[in-house]
């Protein structure tokens, strides 16, 4: 708590932009937009109840095709996946093949079934912009915020690193007896 009453007080005093996003459609473009200028390096979380995959706009599916292409051509993606039910578990057997596809592209997973407070999702790029996902009452309900501080990049980052030794190979958790139990009768191959 102390790190974040210091964070508080430093950002006070501090030239830090905030960018307020009402809908899916303004956060996902944004996002897309700064993951694209990304130089070298891009940590994500996705702490969600449903998979991108039954995410509808268009802005939605550029961002997270725009991830992997980053993670093919430019630079380094880790992912963080929140596991809660069975849909993210099979999200996460269908991201095994993408993985291995994408030397750049890497997965980590936390099974966040019977944790009281979701973490938030986020997408940190390099050490510039950090970008933190809201949760609507639908699955297609989003907002978020953009902060351009690098002090508090370098916050969240570092919770990030925390959060990255926490979670599990990707290729382990779906091989795992924790996956079988999660995943239930519906699990297929990734």
């Amino acid at each position: 708590m102390r790190q974040v009453r210091a964070l508080r007080i430093t950002l006070q005093d501090s030239n830090a932009v905030e960018v307020f996003f009402a809908t899916n459609e303004e956060f996902y473009s944004s996002a897309r937009d700064a993951v694209r200028r990304a130089e070298r390096e891009v940590r994500v979380t996705y702490f969600r109840e449903t998979p991108p995959t039954r995410l509808a706009s268009v802005e939605s599916k550029e961002y997270f095709a725009e991830i992997i292409r980053f993670a093919q051509a430019r630079g380094t993606v880790r992912r963080i996946i929140g596991v809660s039910n069975a849909e993210m578990a099979q999200w996460c057997a269908d991201q095994v093949a993408c993985v291995a596809e994408n030397p750049g592209y890497n997965v980590r997973v936390i099974v966040t079934v019977a944790q009281a407070v979701e973490p938030m999702s986020a997408c940190l790029i390099d050490d510039d912009a950090m970008y933190m996902a809201f949760s609507g009452p639908t699955a297609q309900q989003l907002g978020g915020i953009r902060e351009d501080a690098p002090k508090l990049v370098h916050f969240h980052q570092n919770r990030f690193d925390q959060l990255w030794g926490d979670g599990v190979d990707l290729a382990d958790f779906v091989r795992s007896a924790e996956f079988a139990r999660i995943a239930g009768g519906s699990a297929r191959a990734g």
